[in-house]
């Protein structure tokens, strides 16, 4: 997905992007990286960013537990 958007491909060409980027704290490190140094040298942040950002976001719940701690 960065590589998207170091290179200016829209992240729509990336396949399943919603699953793939759902809670990945990693990407959300780097996407903000990038950000924070496209900012920093007064460049624009690419739309697509935030678009995949709000996606890393969007954590699924943890599956339930039963009283002894075992998945249910």
């Amino acid at each position: 997905m960065l590589k998207c958007l170091f290179t200016g491909v829209p992240v729509d060409h990336v396949a399943d992007l919603p699953r793939r980027a759902r809670g990945d704290g990693e990407l959300a490190r780097m996407l903000g990286d990038y950000a924070a140094e496209r900012t920093a040298a007064g460049r624009t942040v690419p739309e697509d960013l935030y678009r995949v950002l709000d996606l890393t976001e969007s954590v699924p719940p943890p599956p339930a537990r039963t009283p002894h701690g075992k998945e249910s």
